[in-house]
């Protein structure tokens, strides 16, 4: 069995079994998704609950207040980093994440954010690197620690990513990655076709 072949069973099995929602703000990011959501346990979705009060970012909303920032902030870059490296541990379908770019929107409260990754994914035995965008929500817990959010798991956070993605900054970005992604997608026939094959085998699975 190849590693598509494989990664296709593996697909198929967590979609029936978790019923995978593909992450609010992802474009390309078909097989990023799905190998990001197959690499991760349910346990390491992690949830935002607090019993803390937290200032708000008054004007997060506004493009003009809240522009997207390129890897402004060091700790949260640190976090997505290693958030990516773990995807690609002990990992037969992902060689790597390589020229990863974080780029952030502040959340309506004081230690949150809007995470829109670039990355450019290693396939093993396909030259060309797939170009992606994931959307991550990150938060301060009440230990001032950075944790990631890899669903959308309450009403809150959905209101909030979905606030900040019609930013024309944050569509300019999404259009980007589109245009890298198709161009990558013309240049290789193996690239096409695995990335085709995967996303039959996961409409498959959701029907």
């Amino acid at each position: 069995m190849t590693w598509l072949e494989e990664m296709r069973d593996c697909i198929i099995r967590y979609v029936k079994h978790y019923k995978i929602q593909v992450t609010v703000g992802c474009v390309f990011a078909f097989l990023g998704v799905m190998l990001g959501a197959y690499f991760l346990t349910k346990d390491e979705a992690v949830q935002v609950t607090s019993d803390f009060v937290k200032l708000e970012n008054i004007g997060y909303e506004n493009e003009n207040h809240n522009p997207l920032q390129q890897d402004q902030y060091e700790d949260v870059n640190s976090v997505v980093k290693k958030y990516y490296e773990g995807l690609t541990e002990n990992s037969d379908f992902v060689n790597s994440y390589d020229d990863i770019s974080v780029y952030t929107k502040l959340g309506r409260y004081e230690g949150t954010y809007v995470v829109f990754v670039k990355y450019q994914m290693n396939i093993p035995g396909i030259y060309t690197k797939a170009p992606g965008l994931e959307t991550l929500y990150v938060y301060e817990d009440a230990k001032h620690s950075l944790c990631i959010s890899t669903e959308l798991n309450t009403e809150q956070q959905k209101e909030l990513v979905e606030a900040v993605v019609v930013h024309n900054d944050v569509q300019t970005l999404f259009t980007q990655v589109q245009e890298e992604y198709q161009e990558a997608i013309a240049s290789d026939a193996l690239l096409e076709e695995a990335l085709q094959d995967l996303q039959n085998a996961y409409n498959k699975a959701e029907n």
